[in-house]
Order: C-alpha cells, then sequence, then structure tokens
C-alpha cells in the first residue's frame, strides 16, 4: 500500500481539496452557483412589477442579466477549480485497493462529500447541467464507482440532517428528467420533420447490460474525466449517465432491503423477537393525534393529496401527435419551419420542466409536449389564490421560434371563450400576451428576453406570479396612480367583477366540459384538478358572490359541473 493511498489521504483531498472549493469558509454553505432555477415572485400590493405595463416604481422581479453576465464570468473558474477537485478524488478512488474500501466509506459518511454531491445534484435543470458539465461528469463516475462496493452504496443511503436528503432521493428526482430528455431526443431523431444530429460522444462507462451483477473491477479501466472544449452539448451523454446511474442505485436499493430483511429474520431466530414484535407495534399502532393536532394538518393533507396525485401529470407528452398539432394555435406556422437549429436547447429546456414546475394546491402549472415536434407545447396555469382567477384553468400555446433561443417563445392564450373576453390587460381576447420577457411589451436590460438566461419556464412563472395578480386592473400603464384613491378601488372592484365572472365561466365550467369531452389534451389534469378543489371552489365562489354579485345561473352551473366529476 503505498502513502498516497493511506486512508490518511483520502482524508486530506476531502478536507484539504474538495471541501474548500465546495464549501468556503463564509458560512460554510455551498456557493452552488449550478442552480439557477427561477422563483415566483409575490405580487406587491404597492407596486406592480415591471415588464407587464404596471408603473415606473415597481422593483425589478426578473433579475439584472447584465449582472447575472458578470457573475457566469466569475463561475468559470469556478467550475473549472471544481472539476479538478473531483478528478483528484476520482484518480485517488480508481486506484485506492479493495482492502481500504470500508474505512473508505467511514471517512466520506464523515465528510462533507455526501452533502456537496446532494447540493450539486440538487440542481436538475439540463441547461445548467449541460453548461457545467465538466462538474457533473467526474461526479456521476464517483457515483458510479459508489455502486461497485456494498460498504461505499451505503452513502447513497444517508441523510443530510439539514432538509432529509439523500443522494438516492436526489437521483430518484433527477432521472424523472434524464429519461424524459431521452424520450424526447429519441422522437426528434425518428421525426421526418425535426431530425436531431447525433453527437459523437463517450458512452457512459457503465453499460446498461451491467445493472445487475457487474463486475466489481471496472473501474479498473477508468481513466480520469476529460472534457471537451467549452459549448459541446453533452446533455444526452448526462441523460443517459444518470439513467444508468440510476438502474444501479435501485438495484442496490434492493440489495439493502432484502439484505435488513434477512437481518430482521434472523434476529427473530436468535431470541430477539420481543425486540422486532415491539418495533412493528410502534410502526403499525402510531399514537393518535389530538383533535387539535388533526385540525390544524387539515389543509396539510390538502396539500400533500393534491401534489401526490397531480404530481405525475404536471409534464406529459401527446400520443397522438396528429390531433395535438391540430388543437394547437401554432400549427400551420410550423409546417412553413425547416428543421430547427437548435433542437438541443429545447430539448434540455423541456426535460428540465418535468420536475420544475411549480405544484401547489394554491396556483400550479402543467405542460404538454409533441414529442414529433417538440416546438409546440401547451400550458395550463392554475389560478393563485386570493385573486379574481382563483380555482380556475388557463390555457396557452407556446412555439419555439426558428431563431430560439436569440428569440424568446411565441405564446397566446387559448381561454378566451372564443375570442370574446379578455382577462387582463397583458392577457387579450385574440390572444396576445403581453410581456416585456416576450417582446411583447417594452422593458428594461433586466427584463427582457436573455438569450443565455431565459427559458419557458421563467415565462410561465412570470404569467403565473405577475399577470394573474389580485388586482389586474391597475395592469392597464397609468391606472396604478389611482391604486389608493376612490376612483381607483371602485373600478378595480368592478373590473374584478367580470374577471370572476368569467373564470367560472371559462376557466372552470367550459374546461371541465371540454375535458370531459376529451376536447383538450389537459383532460386528465383538468378532471383530477377540480376533483380535489371541489369545495374550496364552491367556497371561494360563494365569497364573489357575497362580494361583488355572482349570477344565480352562474352559481348552479359552476355546482353541476363539479358534481357531475366522479
Amino acid at each position: 500500500m503505498t502513502d498516497a493511498h493511506d486512508i490518511n489521504g483520502l482524508g486530506v483531498i476531502l478536507e484539504g481539496i474538495i471541501r474548500p472549493v465546495f464549501l468556503p469558509e463564509e458560512g460554510d454553505k455551498p456557493t452552488n452557483a449550478l442552480k439557477a432555477k427561477p422563483k415566483a415572485p409575490a405580487p406587491s400590493k404597492t407596486f406592480w412589477s415591471k415588464g407587464t405595463g404596471y408603473g415606473s416604481n415597481a422593483l425589478n422581479q426578473h433579475g439584472d442579466f447584465s449582472a447575472m453576465d458578470e457573475q457566469t464570468k466569475k463561475e468559470e473558474k469556478a467550475r473549472q477549480d471544481k472539476f479538478e477537485a473531483l478528478n483528484e478524488l476520482y484518480a485517488y478512488l480508481l486506484e485506492a485497493p479493495n482492502e481500504l474500501y470500508e474505512q473508505m466509506s467511514d471517512v466520506i459518511g464523515n465528510s462533507k462529500l455526501v452533502y456537496i454531491l446532494c447540493e450539486l445534484f440538487a440542481d436538475d435543470s439540463f441547461i445548467s447541467m449541460n453548461r457545467s458539465s465538466q462538474v457533473f461528469l467526474p461526479a456521476i463516475e464517483i457515483l458510479y464507482f459508489f455502486c461497485t462496493d456494498k460498504y461505499l452504496s451505503k452513502l447513497f443511503f444517508q441523510h443530510e440532517k439539514k432538509d432529509d436528503t439523500s443522494l438516492y432521493l436526489r437521483l430518484q428526482k433527477l432521472h424523472v428528467a434524464a429519461d424524459n430528455y431521452l424520450k424526447l431526443s429519441n422522437a426528434a431523431k425518428e421525426s421526418k420533420k425535426h431530425p436531431i444530429a447525433p453527437v459523437n460522444l463517450p458512452a457512459p462507462k457503465i453499460s446498461p447490460e451491467l445493472v445487475i451483477g457487474y463486475h466489481p473491477y471496472y473501474h479498473r479501466n477508468a481513466q480520469p474525466v476529460q472534457v471537451k472544449e467549452e459549448g459541446t452539448d453533452y446533455g444526452e451523454l448526462l441523460a443517459n449517465s444518470i439513467c444508468v446511474l440510476w438502474k444501479l442505485v435501485e438495484a442496490k436499493k434492493e440489495e439493502k432491503e432484502n439484505e435488513e430483511k434477512m437481518l430482521k429474520e434472523k434476529e427473530k431466530e436468535e431470541g430477539k423477537k420481543k425486540e422486532s414484535e415491539e418495533s412493528s407495534a410502534k410502526d403499525e399502532n402510531p399514537a393518535p393525534s389530538s383533535s387539535s393536532s388533526s385540525s390544524s394538518s387539515s389543509s396539510s393533507s390538502a396539500e400533500e393529496h393534491y401534489k401526490t396525485r397531480l404530481k405525475p401529470l404536471q409534464f406529459k407528452m401527446s400520443e397522438d401527435s396528429a390531433l395535438f398539432r391540430q388543437r394547437h394555435c401554432f400549427s400551420a406556422q410550423l409546417l412553413q419551419q425547416k428543421t430547427h437549429p437548435n433542437m438541443r436547447r429545447i430539448l434540455n429546456e423541456l426535460s428540465t420542466l418535468t420536475t420544475s414546475l411549480p405544484l401547489s394546491l394554491d396556483s400550479s402549472v402543467f405542460v404538454a409536449a409533441d414529442p414529433a415536434s417538440s416546438q409546440l407545447v401547451k400550458a395550463l396555469i392554475s389560478g393563485p389564490k386570493d385573486t379574481p382567477y382563483e380555482g380556475g384553468l388557463f390555457e396557452f400555446d407556446i412555439m419555439y421560434p426558428q431563431n430560439y433561443p436569440n428569440s424568446p417563445p411565441s405564446v397566446l392564450i387559448v381561454t378566451t371563450g372564443g375570442g370574446s373576453f379578455r382577462f387582463n390587460p397583458n392577457l387579450y381576447a385574440n390572444g396576445k400576451v403581453c410581456l416585456s420577457l416576450l417582446g411583447t411589451w417594452s422593458g428594461d436590460a433586466g427584463e427582457s428576453w436573455n438569450p443565455t438566461h431565459s427559458t419557458l419556464l421563467q415565462v410561465l412563472v412570470s404569467i403565473q406570479a405577475l399577470i394573474l395578480v389580485e388586482e389586474p386592473y391597475y395592469n392597464e400603464p397609468g391606472y396604478e396612480t389611482h391604486m389608493n384613491d376612490e376612483r381607483g378601488k371602485v373600478s378595480s372592484k368592478n373590473y374584478n367583477r367580470e374577471v370572476r365572472k368569467h373564470t367560472i365561466r371559462l376557466a372552470i365550467v367550459d374546461q371541465i366540459h371540454k375535458a370531459q369531452a376529451n376536447q383538450t389534451e389537459f383532460a386528465d389534469v383538468i378532471l383530477a384538478h377540480f376533483a380535489e378543489k371541489k369545495e374550496r371552489i364552491l367556497e371561494v365562489a360563494q365569497k364573489w358572490k357575497n362580494d361583488t354579485g355572482i349570477d344565480d345561473a352562474d352559481m348552479l352551473n359552476l355546482r353541476q359541473a363539479l358534481d357531475s366529476i366522479k
């Protein structure tokens, strides 16, 4: 055993190289600049957000893209440092003798490495993963290595106390996005209209055939990771690697569960039956909670039930491409376009949506895509709580233009009653969506579309949080000056009355009828959404009736439509 592979050498790498690079001294928190998920900003009651025509005094909710460009430059060296640090660890692991594995597992388990990797793989955006492939690729190889040994594989199930997560749970979520990326990529390759050129990249070091019973010394022939020039698209390699890794980890989980089962049986045979039965009794007969506890957790239960039922439906790929295009507003434009030159960027975005879309009982976003023509997308946004859109479902048709991402996606609102009603100063009856991020409203540099940083996810979140607001009347340019006077309050209340009435008619009742007639891509989403929110929607509608007045006929139609859902 060489000095380089004394167990102390591993500690030196973890504490002297990995930790300083990933966990700087400032607060001992990861400066994980890889994560760049947009968050839905809460609408302000004093000043509306820019980019929608609200008011000149609003805060810039979208962020300063020029500052982001500066940050990107600073991140380049950080990514290189992380790459070198992970490769240093990987090189050590490749040469470590087998007799050190058990000790290595203990040393790594007591270090910050699992926490660092959990933070790294919290980023499920294939756009940022591809941009930082020199960090993710060696990290994935390290996880492959963990799969080769029974001691090291236990690290996948080690929970971090801060958010009670584990590498297993991180990969469980990430592999969904990876799997959808591959499905979209394969569909695009097979499509005659939009073929996608293959990228010549090395295959993962572990093949799918080796998932069960793989050779424990496969890694002896491996080499430290080499990353090609900046700009190479590693999306497919990353997705393949993650899917194979997930299969390996799943196999390890099954082994772990089998071992635990056998151990329990052995304990019973050796006279530990009493202890085992007591433990089982605790698990099977939890102490009943108090009535006050049950009352306080009812809303939480409703939230979890909604998420459990709707999460599998949040991103879907159409099974009937012809019907999907027939129902899409941009189908005619798509037929006039040639093969998209940047289809991989589109696939990166769509695969990221599978795990990044907002999902809450208060407001959610759902997406449907056509694998055969990935430029066409549909979105369904549920109206946020405490707005005149609450509970309603608003459908949007979206197309990635030929010069995307240099130009923003084209977006039209479909829920307009056949062009009869304008739901918002920024949502026209003819379908136009007015937003500076889409180039349909003038805004400052930080509010406009940025080809490097802007995404469809950001557009959807902006519509959800910045347009579907509590008092949409003030979205009209200049009207914000009347926010605090009587004229403005009366006008806003009258405006909300019409929006609420048409939310019931077009975004609830009509949506239910379309879903029941299977006239929409979101039929299963619509029926599940209203089944879960039925009582809450009726309560809100009654408040609306008492406040601004809702016709008895509309209330009756609403109740009948909701009652018709089985």
